[in-house]
């Protein structure tokens, strides 16, 4: 379920039709929430639903208009309790750590560490070995 203040957020973020945006909230829960959050790196198992939010930008956006859009997405995501590699747009630290949680996170890294020392497989939502 969405808060009140998650749809309010949502809402202020399109309000006035901002062009080149789209929101869609997927429904979760059921089946995906009874799989053991440890048991996969998709941990965010909790959450009964989804919401994206995409600003489309070109390639050769300038700094200041990729932050914007950034800004734009933060008044959505802080109602949230984390995000899902499908559908990030930048892979800073931030995004990273959003999309697991520091348990799974150190597994995570513990397999990279394992499989990968030297990080040959990076051009992702990488995580350090």
């Amino acid at each position: 379920y969405l808060s009140a203040e998650c749809i309010d957020a949502i809402t202020a973020a399109y309000d006035g039709g901002t062009a080149g945006r789209v929101v869609f909230i997927r429904s979760l829960g059921g089946a995906l929430g009874r799989v053991d959050p440890d048991a996969t790196a998709f941990a965010h198992r909790s959450a009964q639903a989804m919401v994206v939010s995409a600003k489309f930008l070109p390639l050769d956006a300038p700094d200041e208009l990729v932050s914007s859009a950034r800004a734009e997405w933060q008044t959505i995501g802080r109602h949230g309790i984390g995000a899902y590699a499908g559908f990030l747009g930048s892979a800073t630290d931030d995004d990273i750590a959003a999309l697991w949680p520091a348990g799974t996170l150190a597994r995570l890294r513990d397999v990279k560490q394992a499989w990968d020392p030297d990080n040959v497989f990076r051009r992702n939502f990488n995580v350090r070995p």
